[in-house]
């Protein structure tokens, strides 16, 4: 039998008087150069007809697989599977190895996954056909459809290994990916992310390397792997807040990983793109926690401030208004100091223990002192009760101040009511000036006498004489001699004096 186009060239007018006719006379040959002009002319139903009719009257045509590949493509053209699966099983039975292939796709097409994947099994375990890899595509399709993930994975990698250079790559990346993502295995996804990233045919496909990007961070386990991923999707999103939290993830992944610097670089990013909100202010806590790393206490207390500025609120805030104060503190830098200081102990009376609450109030009341407010620094001494670890310190402290700063009297009310046997000689010292610039010549007396119960040896004596001077401008002249009595008695000098 001559070549179709021949056929087709000769077939014209036959094809116009047998349809005048109405095929009532046709004969095989009619059918053929009818079913052959309808095909070349679109109009498949017709040609499908007539060489079915052609095909089944002349079984052993030379040309007879051409002419079933001809009835396979008009019975698609006209929607009609179960023509297309006959002439499809004819070519089968004529040897076609291409036909295993068709029936795959025509099962697939139909939505029978079941039955595509085993013609298509079939097919590729006869070898590589001409069709090979657009079967294993098909069948990767199908397992998936099935839930057979694992199959789905083999059949993808089979491709890849096959098709270099197919246009279709970067969906079988894709595939994989997602099929690797079924089985739940995270470690073969990273995997396969990371070679599918290698591959020129995902890298110039911006979506399919976008997808992989985000695939693979999603599945990573090691701040390595994730910050991999995160700065790919960081570097190829178009949209800005996906650039934002992948840049919130690189900065997270490569503090894990020990990278400070690529670490900042990536939160400083972010925070271009979210100056504001929580996320602005877990970046900045971020960033103080690697400047502090990195022995930049200047750097972390900018970053707890900014930290601040970005919105931070409630019991959160309260907690950097902690590590801001203590960075201050370290630093000395007096201004931060009282700013972080004062908000503690404005937001902190509930959440904040007590003995917490008075260190901040001793730190602050040095820095009062410091700058001559003594006045503050009192009132903050004040504020420290008195049954506190430091209660009786910030007494002395603060009766201290006042007797510099010339209220004897006041200093008097403060130290007086914490002196004991605990008491230091020198906050016995401390409260017999005070009494002394007060000019209340008996307490002076009494608090002389004790002083010199706390001093060393070689000042005991001048503050006995103290005492006994003291109780005599009081006008207590036997508690005088009794002090001149014990002068003598002890150091060995006279009653009317050493």
């Amino acid at each position: 039998m001559g070549s179709l186009r021949a056929r087709w060239a000769g077939a014209a007018l036959a094809a116009a008087l047998v349809v005048c006719a109405g095929g009532a006379f046709a004969g095989p040959r009619e059918h053929l150069e009818v079913g052959l002009k309808a095909y070349r002319d679109g109009f498949h139903e017709l040609a499908a007809k007539e060489l079915r009719a052609y095909l089944e009257a002349e079984p052993a045509d030379p040309g007879r697989r051409e002419l079933l590949d001809l009835l396979f493509r008009a019975e698609v053209a006209r929607k009609n599977p179960e023509g297309a699966r006959w002439a499809l099983e004819r070519l089968l039975e004529a040897g076609d190895p291409e036909a295993r292939y068709w029936l795959g796709w025509l099962a697939w097409r139909g939505g029978k996954a079941e039955e595509a994947r085993d013609h298509l099994g079939r097919y590729l375990g006869e070898g590589d056909g001409a069709h090979a890899a657009d079967a294993r595509l098909l069948a990767a399709a199908a397992a998936r459809a099935l839930g057979r993930w694992r199959d789905a994975a083999e059949m993808y990698r089979a491709f890849l290994a096959g098709a270099k250079g197919d246009s279709r790559r970067a969906s079988a990346w894709l595939g994989l990916v997602g099929a690797l993502t079924q089985q739940g295995a995270p470690g073969a996804v990273v995997a396969a992310c990371r070679e599918a990233l290698a591959d020129p045919g995902v890298i110039e496909d911006r979506e399919a390397r976008l997808a992989i990007a985000r695939a693979g961070a999603a599945a990573s386990r090691t701040p390595e792997d994730a910050a991999f991923f995160w700065e790919r999707v960081a570097e190829w999103s178009p949209d800005r807040k996906e650039r934002a939290r992948a840049l919130l993830a690189l900065g997270r992944a490569r503090a894990e990983a020990g990278n400070r610097e690529g670490a900042s670089r990536a939160l400083e990013g972010f925070l271009q793109l979210v100056p504001k909100g929580e996320e602005a202010v877990s970046a900045r806590l971020l960033l103080a926690d690697l400047a502090r790393k990195a022995k930049d206490l200047r750097g972390a207390l900018r970053h707890l401030e900014g930290a601040l500025a970005a919105g931070a609120e409630g019991g959160r805030a309260l907690e950097i208004h902690r590590a801001a104060f203590a960075l201050a503190r370290r630093l000395g830098d007096g201004e931060s100091l009282r700013r972080h200081g004062r908000a503690i102990l404005d937001r902190g009376a509930k959440a904040v223990s007590r003995d917490e609450l008075d260190r901040v109030r001793w730190a602050l009341a040095d820095d009062a002192r410091a700058r001559g407010r003594w006045q503050e620094a009192v009132a903050l001494w004040d504020g420290i009760a008195e049954g506190s670890a430091l209660g009786r310190s910030a007494r002395v402290e603060a009766a201290r101040a006042l007797l510099e700063n010339g209220q004897p009297g006041e200093a008097l009310r403060r130290i007086e009511p914490v002196l004991g046997a605990q008491s230091s000689f020198d906050e016995w010292l401390l409260a017999l000036a005070a009494a002394e610039a007060a000019g209340d010549a008996a307490r002076a007396a009494r608090l002389a006498e004790a002083a010199a119960g706390k001093a060393p040896p070689e000042e005991a004596p001048a503050l006995l004489e103290r005492a006994a001077a003291h109780a005599e401008a009081s006008g207590d002249d036997r508690t005088a001699r009794e002090f001149r009595v014990r002068l003598a008695e002890r150091y060995g000098a006279t009653p009317e004096g050493r």
